[in-house]
């Protein structure tokens, strides 16, 4: 019958030590948010804050998301084909798209 062998004293102390630092580091990043989301609603409360819509950047802004998916979807298309299915390039595109709508 094998043994066990047990962590020694070090190696639970270390392993101690990193999963406080991941509790630290966690919490430091949700205080940071939280600190950001409180200032974002102090602003919407006191209305300090001007919402401009130009028409170009937000086309440009949404023909780079569009442009961005291609490269995913394309991923998924060639994953496909190299496990034996046969889509079509447009198919899998739309699949792709419609699954980032929810």
């Amino acid at each position: 019958m094998a043994e066990t062998q047990t962590p020694s004293p070090k190696k639970k102390i270390l392993k101690r030590i990193i999963l406080a630092a991941q509790y630290l580091l966690a919490f430091a990043i949700v205080w940071l948010i939280w600190g950001k989301l409180e200032s974002a609603w102090e602003q919407i409360q006191k209305k300090e804050f001007q919402l401009v819509l130009d028409g170009s950047w937000l086309t440009a802004a949404g023909t780079a998301y569009a442009l961005s998916l291609a490269f995913p979807a394309t991923y998924w298309f060639c994953a496909l084909r190299h496990l034996g299915q046969r889509p079509a390039y447009g198919a899998t595109l739309r699949a792709h798209i419609v699954g980032h709508l929810g």
